[in-house]
């Protein structure tokens, strides 16, 4: 009876699901409101029904569905941009077209819609918007290994954050700011960074950015040495994945690990944990470890074999490629804390680009 309500309770619903079984179930009322409002005319709420649908599509993987519905939402509100909800929807929807581009590799396409959403943010004097458009040029900056462009632009963005109070714009800012201080090798600021947006997104019960935070934060104290520290923000992280069920990222954890158990001398479990991680690949969902991850682990895993043996190394990876996931994770967890103290010797540094 009222699509106005019917939006904000899907887009509601999908903030509580979007990391459990029931996640389907905001994008099944997404496409129900859009069949619903099908005969009403162009207007806020008929381009707001096909944003919500595109961006509920988008979370579920159907890329080429969520920009279709999305480009048609924007088409729709410029057409009729003659009030500040409209274009405050414009400015929204730009700005998760950019996101999704990004999130496919397409950069190109990312700051073309980062050029869009400045003069509209500006022009509707939005704050929000305009900290998203500095975070967008900073991030397409820093993939395209503009460091110095990147790091004025991510500034301002964290900046206007900052006075404004915009915890999900602060967040974003200091996650793309550590990476380019990890980028330029620069690991003390890097650390900094990720340490206050673990304290942002833990302030705002945010799972997913903490999940986040603790995975980078980690893997920036195993390039320190610091396996005390980086053991225990890996574990929380891996712990959090098990719980939100994110196959991926648990994986990603397990690697942290893995890389600690060497680092500390445990070179069979290191080898175990590894052979998990490898049998990982052959999956259909076929997760695979990042640049960023293979530049800081795979020299350490190269080192362990090293020390074990080529042949110990590679029995204990082929009996680790037979264990379950949950098994890996369990053995993982239930090694001997590291000793307190000191910080292992780190040859790894790694100071090329993301």
């Amino acid at each position: 009876r009222s699509p106005e309500s019917a939006i904000l309770l899907a887009k509601a619903l999908d903030e509580f699901t979007q990391f459990s079984p029931r996640r389907y179930e905001s994008y099944g009322w997404a496409m129900r409101i859009l069949d619903d409002t099908s005969a009403w005319p162009p207007g806020l709420l008929r381009a707001s029904a096909l944003f919500l649908a595109g961006d509920l599509s988008w979370s579920t993987g159907d890329n080429e569905r969520a920009v279709e519905l999305m480009e048609a939402s924007l088409d729709m509100a410029r057409q009729l941009s003659d009030t500040r909800p409209l274009q405050q929807l414009s400015c929204l929807v730009i700005y998760r077209l950019a996101v999704v581009h990004g999130t496919r590799g397409d950069v190109e396409q990312m700051k073309r819609y980062a050029d869009q959403l400045m003069p509209i943010a500006e022009q509707v004097n939005d704050p929000c918007f305009i900290a998203w458009a500095y975070w967008l040029l900073g991030h397409w900056e820093l993939r395209s290994e503009r460091f110095a462009a990147a790091r004025v632009d991510l500034e301002q963005s964290l900046m206007i954050a900052r006075r404004e109070g915009l915890p999900q714009n602060v967040a974003a800012s200091l996650y793309t700011l550590t990476g380019l201080e990890h980028s330029e090798g620069n690991l003390a600021r890097a650390r900094q960074h990720a340490t206050e947006w673990l304290q942002v997104v833990r302030s705002m019960s945010m799972q997913w950015g903490i999940l986040t935070a603790l995975t980078f934060l980690g893997r920036i104290l195993v390039e320190e040495g610091d396996t005390r520290h980086a053991k225990m923000h890996l574990e929380e992280a891996l712990v959090i994945a098990r719980n939100l069920r994110l196959r991926g990222e648990q994986v990603a954890c397990l690697a942290g690990l893995a890389a600690l158990a060497a680092m500390t001398g445990d070179e069979e479990n290191a080898a175990r944990l590894y052979g998990a991680i490898e049998s990982d690949y052959a999956l259909p969902h076929h997760w695979t470890m990042s640049d960023l991850a293979q530049r800081v682990y795979d020299p350490i895993f190269a080192a362990a074999r090293e020390r074990l043996g080529a042949a110990a190394f590679e029995a204990a990876a082929a009996s680790g490629r037979q264990l379950p996931l949950n098994q890996a994770i369990d053995l993982a967890l239930q090694r001997e804390s590291l000793a307190v103290g000191g910080k292992a010797p780190n040859p790894w540094i790694w100071t090329s680009a993301l």
